[in-house]
């Protein structure tokens, strides 16, 4: 037997061990046929040492060692510790030539389990430095993960892991947990890169080795606390090297998601979803979040995230029940993750005490005694089922996997200035596109081919619009689960039981729309829960199931997004609003109150200052709100509407464009003046009749009769100060519009034709423009001024209506 073929067997047993699974009696019996083959070939101490690895894989096989997992580590350690030794005996040929990619990629998809149980056996360690059983998995792991380190060839690894592993000296290991959590992240950060690169620069050791230097310290001096503790005060340290704060953004972001997502499954959970489902998910959420909170070196992520992921670990292994003071410990966790993440874009970083006590009361929850003590408003406890036995596979027979679910979609993150540098030179080129379709010169060429060219680039841009666009839109998901935690927080402050239900939580809009809606769904929300929803013993008393329900959904309507909030509450009281409206002059006292109508009643709500509130809460009450809610949008260029039955509850709803940068206009000719005015306000268009209109009584203005209602006419370039344009209202056109709270008609010259316009701001230095929006740059390269038709209406009505000539009207 030459020593190459030793090598070869070597690798065949390394390999057959990193990818068996303890639940496949097939793959162990393949391993075990090659231990003894190698067993054979090899005396001394060589053969001694795979002659009990073949001794224990048959045991595996048998299903005779309590601890299947760590008997395979054993094995993986003694194959990788053989390797070694025979290559300082038979020189260099027994090292593996290269790495073995398909060896390595199997390693990556078990490495990550593998650092799990490590920072398990670690925090066990940490909470009790006698647990002498915990002192020896982290031991045996570390010893392990350098043998396969060594195994692969990835030296970097089994060069960490071997300096770790001299240190810890039996008794004392419990110095070293920090040390041994530091590593296992950059094991699994390590592992990432290797698997796509194998010759890729390993992460900063530097945390380790200082880890490792402090334990020593520590041991030397024999002295508990660190040699520089922390006031409980101060807050805690983020400091991120160079190379990482490049990418700051999108770590931040990523954890984020992740964060939000843990959040979601917690409140899933408490509203009585599938525990096993949802506690999976959460699990995994902290688990991701810890691993790239540690590639970042920030050791309050770290802690708090290991804290978290082993009491959930706990749960999901069926040894502890879901109480309230769980869900609770572990939505405080998320909260002091946030203010942690929202530090490192400029916000007050947690206390080192805040951290503490986040992580001891995390881990405090892993004796039930303690979570049983928990708010008696919150939800009894759910126990999971516990975990499912592995079938015992009958001889011959191999035990089944569960497959891996498909993957979706690959995903990559970009940087939003380049992708809004995109849209922009996108936008342009519509612009120059519509340049050249539109010049006379090309209208009046009569060659087939060329028309045909233009018309296929012209489809081309129109296509290039349409996906460039896409990339700006995102599910408003997010947005929406971030509200069922708001939901939760104030029906619990203000002793409400509420139902948070969702509904087109797919739905996509604009990622800049997204981002402003949070602030007015969050005043809504709030609203919703305090003011809306009745307490459990009013709502009663109505006949009324004692928890309320508030629903947030969104979809699409007429080309917009509508997003919704409603409650089943008390709904608004109409007098006590005008009343109140009248306290506050904000309605004259001598006026007819009467006249009003519900809408403009409960549109008094979106005025500054406005509140029906007795009592000021830290919740809600001070009369500021809804004001912002209607600014905000009103930015956007959307608007909000109120529908409200007293007694039976309210309905919000925002009406919202798809996206800020382009939109479905109506190009439209007053005189010799362009105007686009945006589709999603116009009705209808028609060319009226004299029998159509009338004059109001005392001559204040002109009507059009639309089917059976009589609204107002606006002549644009009355409103717009504009000379020429058409003066006898038939004619010319006239636009139903929806101008917000009112439906209106605007009178204009001519229809040009329907587009879509890429919107440009007028400019900072430009002066406000009223009834205008901004504005759209056309083929024959003129600025058409969009038009904003709310503002628009309003205009009309401060300047106040000039009465009609007969001719004028006929």
């Amino acid at each position: 037997m030459t020593v190459s073929e030793i090598q070869t067997l070597l690798e065949q047993s390394c390999r057959a061990a990193s990818t068996a699974d303890v639940e496949d009696p097939g793959a162990l019996a393949q391993l075990h046929g090659l231990l003894e083959r190698m067993q054979s070939l090899l005396s001394g101490t060589a053969s001694e040492q795979v002659g009990e690895a073949a001794k224990s894989t048959l045991q595996l096989i048998m299903r005779e060692t309590e601890n299947a997992h760590s008997a395979l580590g054993g094995i993986q350690s003694i194959l990788s510790d053989l390797q070694s030794d025979l290559s300082k005996v038979n020189a260099p040929s027994l090292q593996p030539q290269g790495v073995d990619r398909e060896l390595l990629a199997a390693w990556g998809l078990q490495v990550g389990d593998a650092c799990d149980e490590l920072s398990g056996a670690a925090l066990r360690l940490a909470k009790n430095h006698d647990d002498a059983e915990a002192e020896g998995e982290v031991r045996r792991r570390i010893h392990t993960l350098k043998g396969e380190f060594g195994v692969l060839g990835l030296e970097p690894g089994r060069e960490l892991c071997h300096r770790l592993e001299e240190r810890l000296v039996a008794g004392e290991s419990h110095r070293f947990v920090d040390a041994v959590l530091c590593i296992a992240d950059w094991v699994r950060a390590y592992a990432a890169l290797a698997v796509a690169d194998p010759g890729a620069t390993p992460p900063d050791g530097s945390a380790v080795e200082l880890r490792l230097q402090e334990a020593c310290d520590e041991r030397e001096a024999a002295s508990h606390p660190p040699a520089a503790a922390a006031s409980d005060d101060a807050p805690v340290d983020l400091t991120i090297d160079a190379e990482h704060q490049k990418n700051l953004a999108i770590y931040v972001n990523e954890l984020k998601d992740h964060v939000a997502a843990a959040e979601r499954e917690l409140l899933a959970i408490e509203s009585g979803g599938d525990p096993r489902q949802h506690v999976e998910a959460l699990f995994r959420a902290f688990h991701t979040v810890k691993g790239v909170g540690g590639f970042l070196g920030l050791r309050p992520v770290v802690e708090v995230s290991h804290a978290t992921e082993t009491l959930f670990d706990e749960v999901r292994k069926g040894r502890l029940e879901v109480g309230p003071g769980v869900i609770e410990a572990g939505l405080g966790a998320c909260d002091a993750l946030v203010s942690v993440l929202n530090a490192l874009t400029g916000g007050d970083a947690p206390t080192y005490g805040r951290i503490a006590a986040i992580s001891g009361r995390l881990l405090d929850c892993i004796n039930p005694e303690n979570a049983s003590k928990a708010p008696t408003t919150a939800p009894a406890s759910v126990a999971l089922p516990a975990p499912e036995t592995a079938p015992v596979a009958t001889a011959g027979a191999v035990a089944p996997k569960v497959a891996r679910s498909a993957q979706g979609e690959t995903t990559v993150k970009v940087a939003t200035t380049r992708m809004d540098r995109l849209i922009d030179l996108v936008g342009e080129l519509v612009i120059a596109s519509q340049m050249v379709v539109q010049d006379p010169r090309i209208l009046t060429l009569q060659d087939q081919r060329v028309q045909r060219n233009i018309t296929h680039v012209s489809k081309i841009v129109r296509d290039l619009q349409q996906t460039s666009m896409a990339l700006r839109l995102v599910t408003i998901k997010a947005t929406f689960q971030k509200m069922a935690r708001v939901a939760r927080d104030v029906a619990h402050k203000a002793g409400r039981q509420i139902e948070f239900r969702t509904e087109g939580e797919e739905t996509e809009l604009d990622r800049t729309i997204v981002d402003l809606l949070n602030d007015p769904l969050v005043h809504i929300i709030r609203n919703s829960c305090d003011h809306g929803i009745e307490p459990p013993e009013d709502r009663i008393a109505k006949g009324k199931s004692p928890k309320g329900i508030v629903t947030l959904r969104a979809y699409h309507q007429g080309g917009a997004i509508v997003v919704e909030v409603c409650d089943d509450g008390k709904g608004l009281d109409r007098q006590r609003i005008l009343r109140k409206a009248i306290e506050r002059g904000l309605i004259p006292a001598d006026r007819d109150v009467s006249s009003l109508t519900d809408a403009e009643c409960h549109n008094l709500i979106f005025l500054p200052g406005f509140s029906t509130a007795e009592q000021i809460t830290d919740i809600s009450g001070r009369g500021v709100g809804m004001d912002v809610v209607r600014k905000s949008i009103e930015d956007l260029r959307g608007k909000v509407e109120i529908r409200s039955e007293f007694g039976k509850g309210t309905t919000i709803l925002m009406r919202l464009p798809l996206t800020m940068a382009i939109i479905d206009g109506m190009v439209i000719r007053v005189g010799s003046n362009r105007y686009i005015i945006p589709t999603l306000n116009i009705e209808r268009s028609y060319q009226p009749r004299a029998n159509d209109i009338f004059t109001a009584q005392g001559g204040r203005g002109e009507m059009a009769r639309v089917r059976d209602a009589l609204l107002p006419i606006h002549r644009l370039n009355r409103v717009l100060g504009l000379e020429g344009g058409c003066q006898t209202l038939t004619e010319g056109l006239l636009l139903v519009v929806d101008a917000g709270s009112s439906r209106c008609c605007v009178f204009v010259d001519e229809i040009l034709g329907q587009q879509q316009v890429v919107i440009k701001g007028l400019g900072g230095a430009a002066p406000r423009v009223p009834g205008v929006s901004g504005g759209a740059i056309m083929g024959d390269g003129r600025v058409a001024l969009i038009l904003d038709i709310a503002a628009v209406a309003q205009l009309a009505t401060d300047i106040g209506a000039t009465p009609a000539t007969g001719a004028e009207a006929a």
